[in-house]
């Protein structure tokens, strides 16, 4: 999949290079279609031709740290039922259009592919489904890939949390319908620097947001790491 998000990036280069959130609402497209979503541009959004979805990119340029650029890109999707899912993502370079392509990249590996199946009814290989009991109720639960940033080679993966949280979600109250939940933590050798964020349909969710921090992870003696999971939970 990196391959090919790296190939599709490479023939946006050419005449214009990505800069503007109209250039990445249109990458967006592109990628839509090449996972046979049928769709087009109307008044600057992607709008599904099966009415399933419609979304737009935006980017958002920060202060230059050092030699490095930073953006955050968000893609805001509403679908049929009326939701307004709004999932962000961050991105370095030492460019900002190096920087856009670097957050593309991270989007596509991880919460990408759960909107895209979630939301279309479409399987993916690149997003697992699972069926969940979540406070008696039977559920499918759409989940990213674990994306890691900084972890270098023989470091420390951390995976055992993720099972924590999902006992954490099958334990707790959900209503009906349609939800997302956003995992995030980082850790850096600055204690002050860690953070754990967990968002449910945009908002934070404090409880697991407590125990997401409480899980066993490793020490970052090596540098700052991140780890990023995304799920969509349908009834």
């Amino acid at each position: 999949m990196r391959s090919f998000i790296s190939r599709l990036l490479r023939s946006f280069r050419q005449p214009k290079p990505l800069a503007t959130s109209k250039d990445v609402t249109a990458f967006f497209l592109e990628l839509f279609r090449a996972h046979g979503l049928p769709c087009n541009i109307k008044d600057e959004w992607i709008v599904a031709d099966s009415g399933c979805l419609a979304a737009q990119a935006r980017i958002f340029l920060f202060p230059s740290t050092g030699a490095w650029k930073s953006i955050q890109l968000d893609l805001e999707v509403r679908t049929s039922s009326n939701h307004r899912i709004m999932e962000s993502c961050g991105g370095f370079g030492k460019t900002h259009r190096d920087a856009i392509g670097d957050a593309i990249r991270n989007f596509a590996d991880g919460s990408f592919h759960v909107i895209y199946s979630a939301i279309t009814g479409d399987s993916c290989l690149h997003c697992k489904e699972e069926n969940w009991d979540i406070g008696g109720i039977a559920r499918r639960v759409f989940i990213s890939p674990m994306v890691c940033r900084g972890l270098g080679a023989g470091g420390p993966t951390p995976i055992e949390w993720f099972h924590s949280i999902e006992r954490h979600i099958k334990e707790g109250q959900l209503s009906a319908g349609l939800h997302w939940i956003r995992l995030y933590h980082c850790e850096s050798p600055t204690a002050q620097n860690t953070v754990s964020e967990v968002l449910l349909d945009n908002e934070q969710w404090p409880n697991l947001q407590e125990a997401l921090a409480g899980c066993d992870w490793p020490p970052a003696a090596n540098g700052f790491y991140s780890v990023r999971v995304f799920l969509i939970i349908k009834d």
